[in-house]
């Protein structure tokens, strides 16, 4: 599994538009639907609710 730093984290949170808890301009099914087809799984099912960034930050952890 890949390790990303602190520089990488926050270049990615700027690309992804993370600010204020949104990635992109994804609603919470296309969210899902997004991270189950890039890595396989539901990120609602797996940590529950919360806002997107907070979820994309969990799984980057």
């Amino acid at each position: 599994m890949a390790v990303l730093d602190n520089a990488t984290k926050r270049k990615l949170e700027a690309i992804f538009e993370m600010g204020g808890g949104y990635v992109l301009d994804f609603s919470n099914a296309r969210f899902a639907d997004f991270v189950e087809t890039a890595i396989g799984f539901d990120p609602y099912e797996k940590y529950g609710s919360g806002s997107k960034a907070v979820l994309l930050r969990t799984i980057w952890q």
